[in-house]
């Protein structure tokens, strides 16, 4: 088995990404990959956070690269030197977003410096759409730009869905012997799972009112509404960063479509989260989400869950609510599929492929999406098989699993 470099942000840089290979690689054996990473002085501050948590495994990473928009092949260099042995055979392995490399012709550059030196890399594409209107295959402009300039000089690129495999294979027929899908990993999470609604319900109660850091007000709001012991209450939210792509005020609508299709139950909507980089793009949108919280029927909570919080609050919802503006997978789609529970989402893009092949309740249209709520939640049959299809979904393409994907693929590019 071939040693992965990942180039790519790592705990303790606040990402997506940074989570996503935290999860990848909790299973392998810790000889068999290293981290090169971002200096997180600098990376801090043009993204803004890190994490308060210690380092993971600080011995595996190596934080030296210092210029996201240009990056020096010799900071590379050094970082796989910091840490290859002798006849160790190493690849290094990119995870790609436009948030993470500034720049198109300097990561480019990269690629090709590195092609002089007969080192192997695969880029694992984190962004590539296939149902947008900027190009006749599918994907954004600046995706289309960014494959030509770097598939002469990788020997592998993977992305996450089977409709951006395809929109690839219509722009570059002649790469696509180089492109390979590697699904999203997912959770799973065997205590949760076996854990009731009522149970999970009561734990993140306790953990908002006693444990968290949200105002007084708010907690006095959640005890007097007991929202989550009511058993007549039907409560649909999500949790996560606070961003206006997430199009979170349609959870609240949604909320409003929902009592009046369930009028004989209380129909409540709950998000929990904060900002990630707090913008004034951000903060802008907090407060409009902070006005539209009406502490009876409608809830936004300013705090956050810990890790080990989220998949029970998520247990606990009847309903996970997911309507992005733009996405191509997702990070909390993954967690929630791991718990077994009911998701209704925006049939788009790669987060939409995932949420049909998991049985989950899934359309492009708003009002037929309520329909398909009402005919689910009305059947305890249909809530238990789409359980039991989650779940196999979720056991199918684990984080162990698609780790040793990545190792596969790793050793037949290194015999090719």
């Amino acid at each position: 088995m071939a040693s992965i470099y990942f180039v790519s942000t790592y705990k303790p840089i606040l990402c997506g990404i940074a989570d996503y290979l935290k999860f990848l690689l909790r299973g392998v054996p810790r000889e068999k990959w290293k981290i090169i990473s971002f200096n997180l002085k600098k990376f801090q501050n043009s993204l803004g956070r890190l994490t308060c948590e210690k380092k993971e495994n600080p011995k595996q990473a190596w934080y030296g690269i210092t210029n996201r928009r240009s990056p020096f092949l010799n900071e590379i260099l050094e970082g796989i030197k910091n840490f290859q042995k002798k006849d160790e055979r190493c690849l290094l392995w990119f995870q790609h977003s436009f948030g993470i490399w500034k720049n198109l012709r300097g990561f480019a550059r990269l690629l090709r410096e590195l092609s002089g030196l007969k080192i192997k890399k695969i880029v694992s594409l984190h962004t590539i759409h296939f149902q947008s209107k900027e190009t006749s295959w599918g994907m954004e402009k600046r995706e289309y730009n960014l494959l030509k300039a770097i598939f002469p000089w990788v020997d592998a690129i993977t992305v996450f869905s089977r409709g951006s495999y395809l929109a690839i294979k219509k722009a570059f027929p002649q790469y696509i012997n180089k492109t390979y899908i590697l699904r999203h990993g997912i959770h799973y999470f065997p205590r949760i799972i076996k854990m009731s609604k009522d149970t999970a319900k009561r734990k993140i109660y306790q953990f908002l009112i006693e444990k968290s850091n949200l105002e007084e007000e708010k907690k006095s709001e959640l005890k007097k509404e007991n929202i989550f012991f009511d058993p007549e209450i039907l409560i649909i939210g999500n949790a996560g960063f606070v961003a206006p792509h997430k199009n979170t005020e349609k959870l609240f609508l949604m909320r409003n479509y929902l009592q009046k299709v369930f009028p004989q139950r209380k129909v409540v909507a709950l998000y929990i989260g904060t900002p990630r980089e707090k913008s004034k793009k951000e903060l802008k949108y907090l407060e409009k989400l902070k006005k539209m919280h009406d502490g009876k029927n409608i809830f936004f909570l300013e705090t956050w869950l810990p890790e080990e919080f989220l998949p029970l609050f998520q247990r606990a919802l009847d309903i996970n609510f997911y309507w992005p503006k733009k996405c191509t997978q997702s990070g909390i789609l993954a967690h929630i599929l791991g718990t077994g529970s009911l998701i209704a989402g925006r049939d788009m893009e790669g987060s939409g492929e995932m949420l049909k092949e998991a049985g989950q309740i899934v359309d492009k249209d708003f009002g037929k999406l309520i329909f398909k709520i009402k005919k689910v939640i009305s059947n305890p049959n249909l809530l238990k098989e789409i359980e039991k299809k989650t779940l196999k979904y979720a056991k199918k393409y684990s984080w162990e699993n698609q780790a040793l994907k990545h190792y596969k693929l790793a050793d037949y590019i290194f015999s090719h």
